[in-house]
């Protein structure tokens, strides 16, 4: 379930992976994903469009880490490597990134679009806001 409340009856605001993620003091954290888009077709990860991010999904993604946002200190880099493409009537959301939470803030090296597929290449030392 990734990042999700726990079978979908935790609740919502239990953030049990970012609590846990918190109490480890993890500084790395990589989620090999399979996230489903919520409105793509397969035109849309296609073409031009293909290059851009699918926000909603990242937009979610980051509320699921809000208590890492939160979070003082150095903060936590998390690498969300998630599927992209088209699999039958299955479209997948891409998207995947690399980021940093802490102190109220995100920031991203670099971001997929939604039907980009490449191996993201960030130095994590380098200050760097995307976008």
């Amino acid at each position: 379930m990734d990042i999700n409340p726990y079978n979908f009856t935790a609740p919502w605001a239990a953030y049990e992976f970012a609590n846990h993620v918190l109490a480890n003091q993890s500084k790395l954290n990589i989620l090999s994903m399979a996230w489903l888009s919520q409105e793509l077709r397969a035109e849309d990860v296609q073409g031009e469009d293909a290059n851009n991010p699918d926000l909603k999904t990242l937009s979610y993604w980051v509320e699921r880490f809000g208590p890492l946002i939160e979070a003082e200190g150095e903060g936590t880099i998390l690498v969300m490597a998630n599927r992209c493409g088209v699999e039958g009537e299955v479209c997948y959301a891409g998207t995947s990134t690399v980021m940093q939470a802490s102190g109220g803030e995100v920031k991203m090296w670099d971001i997929c679009g939604k039907g980009e597929e490449r191996c993201l290449v960030v130095d994590t030392e380098e200050v760097r806001n995307y976008g």
